[in-house]
């Protein structure tokens, strides 16, 4: 049997420090042993019975299938619930963390060169083109594509393609007037040869013209084709982009394709109204805002992206999800604590009753003995003294013998200690001071697991509770039905004890003789010593005690 000292020692050992309760709703340092394992069951936790029970109009029930009839009971009752809510709370965070990196998992650079963190998807595909051209066009400028353009002309050409793609893309306009105000002028040169000037005029490689007609088709055209290869992998992908980095030569490298990204993204939006929609039991119903997750960015006038963003002075959509699912983990961990705690009580309480029971019977027959023995000691001085004794205890004896008698409680002294039921007392009141301890911690647990207004303490009590079931340190209906099995043998031990004694010591034999007589011997060294000593009407133990107290 498990005593409650090792219970209340293991209790105090676990008030310690331990993590916020928002850190700990994956459960994470609760033991499977404990109250959210099967073996919790055992403690009374389950709703089902664990104890195996019998009479004479019902068939005994074998104890090993009724605590595992029980355990089940509990795992459906009691613990499927709270999978039910670390599954949802789990998987809110999950969805939370997803959605969360979807919304902001590519990084880019706005006109002002900060880095600003944009969503998976195309927000503003016009200017997530203007973008990809932009950085084409940059990686051709700086890259060496001009390198082999006439020394001459080779930088001219250069500011030009870097001007007319600048203006193109951000002053379209501006390409409908011509720079020149005198064509003429512009025409005018200074050959040194006719004939070799019209041939470089021929060589488009020889005109800053041409050159630059040549270098800008080429930067266009490899800005065009960046930007149909994204717009190629975007329709691939359902308008989802890569997860992708750029290498050194400013190629795109895809590490996940986008297809995956939406796929992933829309199982994850959906996820609590999939639960939702399978839940065929009470504790399967998620919660309303994680359910109707899918349903709000369609509703909201924000969309997907609005379910980052804080409404007015409330949290985000994802943080209200995440604290309303937290918030049902936590009520049914506490229930669960609850059940275990409740009905360890109960069995506590019942264990606490029986011992005390054990105790008043264990006091009762005590004084019964030595409530006998006093009266033995009277009923042999009336015999043997002729009157009352003095204050000293002196008499006279009918033969006229001067005694001086004296009383002790060596006989039930010696009856108790000789007493299996009756020599427990000192186990029974360190029982019953345990337990009335631990009676009073399970009532402050309770107070601390109901308490909502700090979820720190809420985690500390229901973490203790954890560690005191794993460790097999509350007690069990099995330990009542030990202590109340030593009950019944107290009971029936310390009554026939009494009766028997006191029949022994009137100078009844063990036989069923009567009228034994004491046989002298004081205090009394064995058993046999005791039979007759209060036979008061017995001429031989009388004369016995005269010889005792003859002064």
């Amino acid at each position: 049997m498990r005593y409650l000292p090792a219970f209340f020692v293991a209790l105090l050992t676990c008030l310690v420090p331990l993590v916020g309760y928002a850190q700990a709703t994956n459960t994470s340092g609760f033991q499977r042993e404990g109250i959210f394992g099967c073996n919790a069951g055992q403690y009374g936790g389950s709703p089902g019975t664990t104890a195996a029970i019998g009479g004479i109009y019902v068939p005994v029930n074998d104890a090993a299938v009724t605590l595992n009839t029980g355990i089940l009971v509990y795992k459906e009752c009691v613990l499927r619930g709270v999978v039910d809510r670390i599954r949802e709370n789990v998987t809110s965070a999950t969805v939370k963390g997803g959605t969360v990196a979807f919304l902001t998992g590519r990084t880019t650079v706005d006109a002002n060169g900060n880095t600003i963190q944009q969503p998976l998807f195309p927000v503003n595909l016009r200017q997530d083109q203007l973008a990809e051209s932009d950085r084409i066009v940059a990686l051709d400028l700086k890259n060496g594509t001009f390198n082999s353009l006439n020394p001459a002309f080779k930088d001219t050409v250069t500011r030009a393609v870097a001007r007319g793609y600048y203006l193109s893309t951000r002053q379209p306009q501006s390409g409908y007037g011509c720079a020149y105000t005198d064509d003429a002028a512009a025409l005018k040169g200074n050959p040194q040869s006719v004939w070799t000037a019209l041939d470089a005029l021929q060589n488009p490689a020889c005109s800053q013209y041409w050159a630059y007609q040549a270098a800008n088709s080429n930067v266009m055209n490899d800005a065009a084709d960046a930007v149909n290869t994204m717009l190629n992998k975007l329709e691939w992908a359902g308008g989802i982009y890569d997860v992708a980095s750029v290498d050194q030569n400013g190629d795109v490298i895809t590490k996940t394709p986008g297809r995956f990204v939406g796929s992933n993204e829309e199982q994850l939006l959906q996820s609590g109204f999939q639960q939702q929609q399978s839940a065929n039991d009470i504790d399967q119903m998620v919660g309303a805002l994680f359910s109707g997750m899918s349903s709000q960015i369609i509703r909201d006038n924000q969309g997907l992206s609005g379910l980052m963003q804080p409404v007015g002075s409330q949290p985000s959509y994802l943080d209200q999800v995440a604290a309303e699912s937290s918030a049902g983990l936590r009520t049914a961990t506490a229930n669960a604590a609850l059940a275990v705690l409740a009905a360890s009580r109960t069995v506590e309480k019942a264990y606490n009753d029986t011992w005390r029971s054990i105790q008043s019977q264990v006091t009762t027959s005590v004084n019964s003995l030595k409530s006998a023995e006093n009266q033995c000691w009277t009923n042999i001085i009336q015999k043997v003294c002729t009157g009352a004794p003095n204050s000293n205890g002196s008499c006279t004896a009918p033969s006229g013998e001067n005694l001086k008698v004296s009383t002790s409680t060596v006989y039930s002294q010696s009856a108790i200690a000789g007493s299996t039921a009756l020599s427990v007392s000192s186990q029974v009141t360190q029982n019953i001071a345990a337990s009335d301890n631990a009676l009073r911690l399970f009532d402050q647990l309770i107070a601390a697991v109901t308490n909502t207004s700090s979820t720190d303490a809420q985690l500390l009590a229901i973490k203790q509770v954890d560690s005191l079931v794993a460790q097999g340190l509350l007690h069990t209906q099995k330990d009542l039905d030990q202590a109340t099995a030593a009950q019944k043998a107290v009971q029936q031990g310390a009554s026939t004890v009494v009766s028997d004694t006191v029949k022994a010591w009137a100078g009844g034999g063990s036989d069923g003789s009567a009228d034994i007589a004491w046989n002298g011997v004081y205090p009394p060294k064995a058993s046999q010593d005791v039979v007759g000593w209060c036979n008061a009407n017995n001429a031989t133990t009388q004369q016995g005690w005269i010889a005792k107290w003859k002064i």
